[in-house]
């Protein structure tokens, strides 16, 4: 059942979602686009409204621009009558922008109205992740963009800091540096790599790195217990094998050592979250409540999802671009790992390509920055053992290149490459 109350009458005798539509038949196809993204058809509870609103989609996907009599053409079994009452009855036209978020407020209350009654049958996050992004979509309807003379001010404030060496979030190694710069705010930093290419290493030693100089880590880890996952950044910063500390094989210099990292350790701001349950409702919150200033997600292709049943790229997909507008809205980078594409493995040339990515859902598009692990050793015996290549695949602003880095196998600790800097 719906709840009446949402529908508030204004002008009169008339609702916000017909003075809506009413505003939008008049100003045509460039002002519904103005409002593409942040309204859906779920939002109206007028059955007609809806029907309209959906063709009026359909107008905007074929770039048709549209009036009412079109409208009225195109609406076989809708009275022509009650399409022009829409436009003749909205008298403030002016006020789109108002109708719209009281649309959008009404859909909200109604989906949460809805939660409350599903609550006692309905896993919480789940019922969280149903109406987080039409939150979302209603902080956008209230946001007018950037002062021209604020956003310019932020700019030169950007490039003077980048001038005088202040780099927020560095990678920490030298080639990197070099090649990325930083990693920016609001980016999603993809690493991709197949199993054993120690993607989760270098996750961890990316993570290592921001938290030496103070930022707040969020890492999200789906296939590593609590414990585990904080040894190796104990087994790190003691540079004491992983392996050692589980198997109790340890020295009196390794215990003295492993007690001053925990030390250490402890002066860091690190959460570590490690539901393998996880969907991007409880990412969304947890980030919040710790303030993050960087995220690390190993990875995506665990995340859950909720509702209907979907293929793994169409997922994928939902979560990548979540995750993408979760980094804008918070204004924070992201860093998430990536499986790929089994079927490298029966090229003769393993080194991961863009094209690895693409069977992913949309990481190869919503990536900013797309980076990919290759441990040679893994295929040829000949080859160093203790040396990775970063390909740097994709950066919306800057070069591509491969990158050589030298591994500790034993600590799992990365290292600037002694041998050369670019492959």
């Amino acid at each position: 059942m719906s709840d009446d109350r949402s529908i508030e009458l204004i002008d009169g005798d008339i609702s916000p979602e017909e003075a809506f539509i009413g505003a939008i038949l008049d100003g045509g196809l460039s002002e519904f686009q103005v409002y593409e993204s942040s309204i859906t058809e779920e939002d109206f509870q007028d059955g007609r409204l809806r029907a309209i609103f959906e063709r009026l989609k359909q107008f905007s996907r074929d770039g048709q621009d549209f009036d009412v009599i079109v409208l009225a053409d195109e609406m076989k079994g809708m009275a022509p009558e009650y399409i022009l009452k829409l436009v003749d009855s909205c008298v403030f036209k002016s006020k789109s922008d108002m109708y719209a978020r009281q649309i959008k407020e009404n859909s909200i209350r109604r989906k949460m109205l809805d939660a409350m009654r599903k609550a006692s049958i309905t896993p919480t996050s789940e019922l969280i992740t149903s109406i987080q992004d039409d939150i979302w979509r209603y902080q956008a309807l209230s946001y007018k963009g950037w002062d021209l003379n604020e956003a310019l001010k932020g700019s030169l404030d950007y490039i003077e800091k980048r001038m005088s060496g202040i780099i927020e979030f560095a990678p920490g190694f030298i080639d990197l540096d070099i090649m990325l710069g930083e990693f920016e705010r609001g980016d999603v930093i993809i690493i991709g790599g197949r199993p054993g290419h120690c993607k989760s290493s270098l996750s961890v030693n990316l993570c290592m790195n921001q938290l030496k100089t103070g930022k707040n880590v969020y890492l999200i880890d789906l296939e590593t217990s609590y414990t585990q996952m904080l040894n190796r950044f104990i087994g790190l910063e003691a540079g004491v094998a992983p392996k050692d500390m589980k198997d109790g094989h340890l020295s009196s210099g390794d215990l003295s050592k492993i007690i001053a990292a925990t030390a250490k350790i402890r002066e860091y701001n690190l959460t570590i979250h490690s539901n393998p349950s996880t969907q991007l409702s409880d990412i969304a919150s947890g980030v919040k409540a710790s303030n993050a200033d960087i995220v690390f997600l190993d990875y995506i292709n665990l995340l859950e999802s909720y509702g209907k049943p979907q293929s793994t790229n169409d997922r994928i997909t939902e979560q990548i671009r979540g995750l993408k507008k979760l980094a804008l809205h918070l204004d924070i980078p992201f860093v998430v790992l990536s499986q790929l594409n089994r079927k490298l493995e029966e090229r003769d040339d393993k080194k991961p390509r863009l094209s690895d990515f693409r069977d992913s859902g949309s990481l190869e598009q919503v990536g900013d920055v797309i980076l990919a692990t290759y441990w040679a050793h893994k295929y040829d015996e000949s080859a160093p053992e203790n040396e990775i290549m970063i390909r740097v695949l994709k950066q919306k602003v800057g070069d591509t290149s491969d990158i050589m880095m030298e591994w500790n196998k034993t600590i799992m600790r990365f290292r600037n490459y002694s041998g050369g800097t670019f492959g």
